[in-house]
């Protein structure tokens, strides 16, 4: 731990296979660096990995929102610094900063809610006052701008069935649950059935050189999702600009219908060759305004 309370959680590098098809770091992955720091910070208050193997108890994420500002190519460096930054009631806060190790830019910075979970019974239960005591005396100032509301869709009117398939066994945590970034990578695919519905098909970001870039997620779960599970999820545009454009994700068991996870992401229409923000075409986005769903009124 540092003078001032951050700690570096993590360090290494972008690998070839984490880059998607628009040349730059997959989010999924910046999740799963941010998922390594979680664990490395809550290790030195005692509350790690350790602690969920041997006392059967943990802290475990309900809500998360990232935000990415720069992007990261193919083999830049980074490492990550955390903090604690909130503990209120039975919710702890943590801050956490993705930085090219390089040039010290920041690159994408993420809060991440959790709960304390009894591992056996699957249910929150109370923090412990020693884990809380340390985890306050540990609180930092998180120097980021506030996460900003999105409105939900008022209902499912204008959702499209965007993902289904089945939690595999590699892709659960030690937390004996499917890890965050394979709600990612499902999302991700999901954005992609959302955006071709008006145009921006895989045929069309190949021959213009244009990919999705998201710069927000902002996400809720709501129920677990364990090895075997059957996955749907159901995804509908909520705002389309200039160059920008919002999809909701709703991610429930395809068994059971429980929802299981909510998402939001906020992403631009990319030129590859400049890497930076082009205008969507215009007969594209009024294709997109005809499929814009309804969001819910404020404090529905």
């Amino acid at each position: 731990m540092s003078k001032n309370g951050w700690s570096e959680t993590f360090r290494g590098m972008v690998k070839a296979w984490e880059c998607d098809a628009f040349e730059h770091f997959t989010v999924a992955y910046y999740f799963e660096r941010i998922a390594d720091s979680i664990f490395n910070l809550l290790d030195e208050v005692g509350a790690g990995p350790a602690h969920a193997r041997d006392d059967r108890r943990a802290l475990a994420t309900v809500g998360t929102v990232g935000r990415f500002e720069a992007e990261l190519l193919e083999s830049d460096l980074i490492h990550a610094e955390s903090g604690f930054i909130g503990c209120e009631g039975e919710v702890v806060r943590s801050g956490h900063k993705l930085f090219d190790s390089g040039s010290g830019r920041l690159c994408a910075a993420f809060t991440v809610s959790q709960r304390y979970m009894d591992l056996d019974a699957r249910k929150a239960v109370p923090m412990p006052a020693p884990l809380r005591r340390a985890i306050e005396s540990r609180l930092v100032e998180w120097d980021r701008p506030p996460d900003e509301a999105r409105p939900p869709a008022r209902d499912e009117s204008g959702f499209i069935d965007a993902g289904r398939d089945t939690v595999k066994p590699w892709e659960i945590d030690l937390l004996g649950h499917m890890s965050v970034s394979f709600y990612l990578h499902r999302f991700s695919d999901a954005n992609m059935h959302v955006v071709a519905r008006f145009g921006m098909t895989p045929a069309y970001l190949r021959e213009n050189r244009i990919g999705f870039s998201t710069f927000e997620f902002q996400g809720r779960f709501r129920r677990e999702l364990r090895v075997g599970d059957r996955i749907l999820i159901r995804s509908g545009l909520m705002h389309v600009g200039g160059s920008s454009m919002r999809i909701q994700h709703r991610m429930y068991n395809a068994r059971t219908g429980e929802l299981a996870a909510e998402f939001s992401q906020y992403g631009v229409h990319l030129d590859l060759d400049a890497r930076r923000p082009s205008r969507i075409p215009d007969k594209m986005r009024a294709r997109a305004a005809e499929i814009l769903c309804e969001s819910a009124e404020p404090g529905a």
